[in-house]
């Protein structure tokens, strides 16, 4: 009887099998959207990791905050990336730092990127955008070509990021003369230093 009454008990973690934590319930969540699911819900997360739906809110207190620390971990390189932008003097190398930074996560990452893409983006999109402004300066063009020109960067980053992460960085050392083909015409000069930058090596 004793046995029937703890098999009962929910809610809790298999703590006796591998102690459950926000890591492991990260990563099983970065699972769930691996497998193709179009979503990723508590209960799917609590399925791959063999727990009840219950526990995973002694962690989360939904799902959103699930997401969001899914975003917080995947694109970490992101959250620092201000400072190093800065230090750089022309447009041109600050959107090829941020280029490169995202493309890595992105492509560390593509089920969970594909999955806010249907979504409205947020916290990423806002996030991105404000590092965008940052690598293209106060002499940023009209608000609707710098969108335009954001909304092209991002889609071209986000294809060359099918390419997978062993062919991502290449791929964009390839294809960046022609995308900033494109983007130079809209990159206005800040200062009379806005030229080659020898500390650049991305």
């Amino acid at each position: 009887m004793q046995a029937s009454i703890q098999s009962k008990k929910r809610g809790r973690p298999k703590l006796d099998v591998i102690p459950l934590s926000r890591e492991r319930i990260v990563a099983a969540a970065a699972q769930v959207l691996a497998t193709g699911a179009a979503d990723v819900s508590m209960r799917a997360v609590a399925s791959e990791l063999g727990v009840h739906v219950m526990a995973l809110y002694h962690y989360f207190r939904d799902k959103q905050a699930l997401l969001d620390a899914m975003v917080e971990q995947a694109f970490a390189p992101l959250y620092d990336l201000r400072p190093q932008l800065l230090e750089l003097t022309t447009a041109e190398h600050r959107l090829r730092l941020l280029a490169s930074t995202y493309l890595g996560c992105v492509a560390e990452a593509v089920p969970l990127t594909r999955h806010l893409a249907l979504q409205d983006g947020a916290p990423l999109t806002t996030m991105f955008n404000s590092l965008f402004d940052t690598a293209v300066g106060s002499g940023s063009p009209p608000s609707a070509a710098k969108a335009a020109m954001r909304d092209v960067l991002v889609d071209y980053l986000h294809g060359v990021a099918l390419a997978g992460a062993n062919h991502a960085a290449k791929a964009l050392k390839v294809g960046w003369p022609v995308l900033m083909g494109g983007l130079k015409p809209y990159l206005v000069p800040t200062s009379a230093t806005e030229g080659a930058d020898p500390t650049c090596h991305v």
